[in-house]
């Protein structure tokens, strides 16, 4: 329980501190309560950081000129929120719900996982050779805003044995300001994610963005999972849920030793943990899954 406590304020504080991490430097720092509104919205800018300095010096020598251009940035950003009937808010912004859905913080019993014969025959399906089963598995996928997969018994058995000892991650998505974290929390066969930002607003009432079903039914028999990724497409898209998928493979799925040093540091010291950490290595390292099963569709 104190583990989970320190976690718990862990993600408190990168939720209010780091939003949208900046290439090679965080964001702006959490302004002190009591604060104006529109001071809050000009801090809140990526950039303040670089040009605090300026700002301060502005405020202090020219209070009229500081207040008008306060006013011209809360008119852009109004503007900027008028959206036309017809079209549907980009997602490239913060991944902030006003109305959660399903939610991060209901347990197993209160989620039942449907089983694969919900989606297909599986009788049928299970008479087709390994490759006749991944052709049909990625042609059901085909059009829908949905992610796949087909991974081999082996490497998914090597995910249930680490999620099992450390079921939580911070993971990060590349925006045009930086990064954008998101929290992914295993739950017997299935990982649920939703962003920090909304973790921060919603807590344990956090409504999930992705959900990762792997299906077991054919594990034995044909020594393969199938995976399934639902997702929420008023906030992500489907190339930024294949990311999400190939990094809880690099994770759970393979025997890096750095990875796994973080994950266990995440989960059982979270103060000690560094979420610049996670950015470096999605930097420098390409995502390779062709040894853990087959790439995510």
């Amino acid at each position: 329980m104190a583990v989970l406590a320190r976690l718990v304020g862990k993600l408190h504080r990168l939720a209010h501190g780091n939003r949208v991490t900046q290439l090679g430097r965080t964001s702006a720092t959490q302004q002190t309560l009591g604060k104006k509104k529109k001071m809050e919205d000009l801090e809140e800018n990526p950039f303040m950081a670089k040009y605090a300095d300026k700002v301060k010096e502005l405020q202090r020598s020219d209070p009229e000129a500081f207040k008008s251009r306060l006013d011209a940035r809360k008119l852009q950003k109004e503007k900027k929120k008028e959206v036309k009937p017809d079209e549907k808010p980009q997602t490239e912004t913060l991944s902030l719900s006003n109305k959660p859905q399903a939610q991060l913080g209901k347990g197993p019993s209160q989620r039942v996982k449907k089983g694969l014969d919900s989606i297909v025959k599986l009788d049928l399906l299970s008479a087709l050779p390994t490759d006749g089963i991944g052709r049909i598995w990625q042609e059901y996928h085909k059009d829908k805003d949905r992610i796949c997969a087909i991974i081999p018994r082996e490497g998914y058995e090597k995910i249930q044995e680490v999620s099992g000892s450390y079921p939580m991650f911070l993971y990060a998505l590349p925006k045009s300001t930086g990064y954008e974290f998101f929290f992914g929390q295993f739950e017997g066969d299935c990982c649920y994610f939703t962003s920090l930002i909304n973790y921060q607003a919603h807590r344990e009432n956090a409504p999930i963005f992705l959900t990762l079903t792997h299906y077991t039914e054919l594990q034995d028999e044909k020594g393969i999972v199938l995976l399934t990724g639902e997702i929420n497409t008023d906030f992500l898209t489907v190339q930024e849920a294949q990311l999400l998928a190939n990094q809880v493979q690099l994770y759970y799925a393979t025997n890096d030793k750095e990875r796994r040093g973080l994950l266990e540091l995440f989960n059982t010291r979270p103060d000690e943990f560094k979420h610049m950490d996670i950015i470096r290595l999605l930097q420098s390292q390409s995502v390779d899954t062709s040894d853990e099963g087959t790439p995510i569709d």
